[in-house]
């Protein structure tokens, strides 16, 4: 399920009007997590397989206890964040790139980069299928169930108050995470839809200059086109004044200003 963006809490209220649930935006990698009688995956938003970078979390879900009462067997499928993690922090994106990267996977590396896994929702569980019930009810069903570290449950509020949902989005910054993720409690879970369901909160920050430095062809409905950029900056400390690389960009723009 995709997230559309909103920039201000009042513009949040002003379009809800409800209470809603609100939760840290991560700074990691989407994943689902299918875990079927003995075999566990886990797979990113493209789809790829990335279950073998990660051995602690597929051990973690071989030990997560589920309710007993009326589902069949112990199969399901939870939708996450998977982040490096160190010291109850969050560390760099780019540091959990070095896992994803590797093309032979050491168990050195979950102690080099250690990683959680933070799932906010689920979407099949004991021979069910949960997509079509209320969020409110697939929270309610994850508190329910006892995940072992390094798989978390995630925490969230429930509140309308401009206040409330302010004081959370600072506190998400403060501890290095991203902003918010607020959602509809009556929200069904729409697989690859983009809707107002669930809104990204995130602050506009302060625009710099920059100088595209690759362009590549995008996905989807941008396949064809060159819509991925990566961006550079001068150095003002080298005296050639040359460019280093900040980073990539893959939306923010529409398909005019592509053109």
């Amino acid at each position: 399920m995709l997230t559309d963006v909103m920039f201000t809490v009042a513009e949040v209220i002003s379009y809800y009007n409800k209470a809603l649930i609100c939760e840290y935006k991560y700074d990691g990698i989407r994943v689902q997590l299918h875990k079927f009688r003995d075999e566990t995956k886990m797979f990113s938003r493209k789809l790829d397989d990335i279950t073998s970078a990660f051995p602690e979390l597929v051990e973690a879900a071989k030990n997560v206890s589920l309710p007993s009462s009326s589902f069949r067997n112990s199969d399901f499928i939870l939708d996450g964040e998977i982040m490096a993690f160190r010291n109850s922090k969050p560390l760099h994106f780019q540091e959990l790139q070095k896992r994803l990267r590797r093309k032979k996977f050491t168990e050195k590396f979950t102690e080099i980069v250690p990683v959680v896994y933070i799932v906010f929702d689920i979407l099949y569980l004991g021979g069910e299928q949960l997509i079509k019930h209320p969020l409110t009810k697939r929270k309610e069903i994850l508190s329910r169930i006892e995940f072992k570290k390094p798989i978390l449950n995630s925490t969230y509020i429930v509140t309308n108050s401009i206040r409330n949902i302010v004081e959370l989005f600072n506190r998400s910054i403060d501890t290095c995470h991203e902003g918010l993720v607020v959602k509809d409690p009556s929200s069904q879970y729409q697989p690859g839809k983009r809707g107002r369901y669930w809104i990204k909160l995130k602050k506009e920050l302060d625009t710099i200059d920059a100088v595209i430095v690759i362009a590549e062809y995008g996905h989807g409905k941008r396949a064809g086109v060159l819509s991925d950029y990566t961006f550079a900056v001068r150095d003002p400390s080298d005296s050639n004044n040359s460019l280093k690389v900040i980073g990539k960009a893959y939306s923010g723009l529409t398909d005019k200003e592509i053109d």
